[in-house]
């Protein structure tokens, strides 16, 4: 998959301002993917209770309801549905910090759900999308570069997604 956002404005300069957005959202994205991944894994739970085929079934609607009213309230129901790599340029041109926050609470809802109930997909490109839509509020009320919202989301999203999945075990 291919992660691509056109029109980005260069990035020339560093401030500490911005090193310090990319502090606190980076914590903050990983404290809302480790969520996510830890609601995943209570849905994963379930299937031995309920079966895999009404795990599937329940998740699928879950998902679909969960799309539709993210539509209802203004969201894309798209950047729900999907992994997320191609909705990234609509993200992050996205200027209501109110749409922003029911794409990301969807999102992160449906992230858990897709995974607990283990649709085809993968972790990290719904990570990315949701580290990106958290930079994309200092965006809006900072008016810090969408350049540096993209690499500090892409890369928090990234580490978030796969600090687990390392077969090293460094404790």
């Amino acid at each position: 998959a291919e992660l691509s956002v056109p029109g980005l404005p260069p990035y020339e300069d560093v401030h500490v301002g911005d090193l310090l957005v990319a502090v606190v959202a980076g914590v903050l994205i990983a404290l809302l993917v480790e969520a996510s991944l830890t609601l995943a894994r209570r849905v994963a739970a379930e299937e031995g209770r309920i079966g895999m085929g009404t795990l599937l079934l329940g998740g699928g609607l879950a998902v679909g309801l969960i799309a539709v009213v993210a539509d209802a309230l203004g969201a894309d129901s798209q950047e729900v549905l999907f992994s997320g790599q191609a909705a990234i340029p609509g993200l992050v041109g996205e200027t209501s910090a109110s749409v922003l926050a029911v794409v990301l609470a969807a999102k992160l809802l449906a992230y858990a759900v897709c995974l607990g109930c283990g649709f085809r997909g993968g972790q990290v490109f719904p990570a990315v999308f949701i580290g990106v839509g958290v930079v994309m509020f200092a965006v809006i009320a900072f008016d810090v570069s969408p350049t540096l919202a993209v690499a500090v989301g892409t890369a928090a999203g990234c580490a978030a997604a796969l600090a687990k999945a390392s077969p090293i075990d460094f404790n």
